[in-house]
Formats: C-alpha cells, structure tokens, sequence
C-alpha cells in the first residue's frame, strides 16, 4: 500500500506510449542524480501537467534538440516552472510571480514563509536547466563541455553552479547579518543556511573570524591544493620515510647539524681509546 492507503501502481512505458518522448526530460527537470529538484513539486506533477497541456510538450521537446541556445533553453524553462507553480495567466515574468506569491504567502500566512516553497530565481533557473539540457545530450550520448552546462571544476570533481548572481542586491546583504556566537559551522548560522558567506556587519564574527567567512573558504581552498608530506615521501619496506633539503636548512639549523656532527665523531673516538 501506498501513502494514504492508496494501492501502489507499476507503470509501464507500453500502457503509456504518447509519454515516451518526455520521460527523459520529466525525469532530469523534476530531479535526478545529477539536477536538483523543485520543492513540493514532484514528478507526478511535471508528468500530469505534460499530459494536460500540448503547449509544454512542445516546449519540453526543445530539450532534446541538439545545439540548443541557453536563451531558447531558459524561455521554455520559465514557462514551464510558471505552469508547475499554478501561474494559470502566465502575463508575469518569473521574477514577478516570485515577489507576488511571496508577498500573498506572507499576508495570509501566520508564521514565517519557507522561502524554499517559492520557484527559483531566473540565474538560479539558468543553471538549472542547464544541467537539465546536459544530461539529456548525455542520455543521447552528444558530448558537451560540463563547465558551460551548468557545472565548475574543482580538482577532479564537477560542483554544480547555483546562481552567477547576488542571491539579493548588495545594499540588502550588508543590512542583514547573523548573531552567531561560535565559528558558524552548521546549519544554526542563518547565513549559512541560506548560502551566504558571513560579511563585517555580522555581530561577533564581523565576517572574518568564523569557518562561513570568505577568507576561510579561500584558506581551505588553498591548503587543499598544496601537496602533502606524503607526496615527497619515498616507501621503503612498507615504510615512510621524508628526505630533507639541504636549500631549506636556516643558518641556524645548519650550525646545530654540524655541532651534533661534531659531538657524534668526539663520542667514536673516545669509543675507539
């Protein structure tokens, strides 16, 4: 049994063929491995609202095309997550429809709106159906360039991009700060939470001092790419030895070599009488 004691369902692409074309794109734009996924809005809801409305089909279809330009990608995106989010007029850009449902959600609402219930930001979208586009040529086994799709190299690993742009205007994110009174580690930091790195208004860390800092962030980035001992380590017998450098050596350091050199033949010779 399912959840509310519906009886569960087996699907089968033969009993549903006019759903064949879309299920590629339903799979990637409602969330899979590799793409993020809409808050509250499950597959369900993407494949009801193809199943419903010719004119996303259509715009769904764009995803496959080959040589696809990212406004084409983003037009079709947007109309799509307006669609998804119940924009019956469709008359507003998404930025519009964004700030309206915020603001309807905060004058009914009784507690704090969860901002995660809103639709994403149009760069935040960008990127999304970026990957979306990318793994959809990829299921097409069309080789693309993941660092203009959506994703950043780091080493050897992809991270996705969430947005190229301020998550708020600049004037906005220096008014709002965090109270934190530890190093901003978890998700307690509202700032962190959110995405943000800590800035100088916030009151203890002043934005320099704490773990959500971007002077950490940089620090951290940068001790991970500077080489361990272990990668000038030479094995021996299963063991790690270090050979130093003679060019490194203080004057210092060099006066206390010789100076135990110098005990070391005194203590032979009197071995030696």
């Amino acid at each position: 049994m399912g959840q509310g004691g519906k009886a569960n369902q087996l699907y089968d692409t033969r009993d549903h063929k006019h759903l064949q074309p879309f299920l590629l794109f339903a799979h990637a734009f409602a969330g899979c491995d590799t793409t993020s996924c809409f808050f509250g809005k499950g597959k369900m809801k993407l494949v009801k609202l193809l199943l419903q409305n010719d004119s996303i089909r259509a715009l769904a279809l764009k995803f496959y095309e080959p040589d696809c330009l990212e406004d084409e990608l983003l037009q079709c995106a947007e109309t799509i997550t307006l669609a998804l989010y119940k924009d019956k007029e469709q008359s507003c850009s998404l930025g519009t429809f964004r700030y309206n449902l915020f603001s309807t959600n905060l004058a009914k609402a009784k507690k704090e709106t969860p901002l995660e219930c809103l639709p994403p930001t149009s760069p935040a979208l960008l990127q999304h159906c970026k990957r979306v586009y990318y793994q959809i040529q990829v299921w097409f086994q069309h080789r693309l360039d993941p660092c203009l799709w959506g994703w950043t190299r780091q080493g050897n690993i992809l991270i996705p991009i969430m947005s190229e742009a301020d998550p708020a205007p600049k004037e906005l994110l220096q008014e709002v700060s965090c109270g934190c009174q530890g190093p901003c580690k978890s998700k307690r930091c509202n700032y962190r939470k959110a995405g943000l790195k800590c800035n100088p208004a916030c009151k203890v860390c002043r934005g320099k001092s704490c773990n959500n800092s971007k002077r950490w962030t940089a620090t951290e980035h940068h001790d991970s790419e500077t080489p361990t001992t272990t990668d000038a380590c030479e094995e021996d017998g299963g063991q790690t030895t270090v050979e130093p450098d003679n060019d490194d050596l203080t004057e210092d350091d060099e006066t206390s070599s010789s100076s135990h050199d110098a005990t070391t033949d005194d203590e032979e010779i009197k071995e030696g009488l």
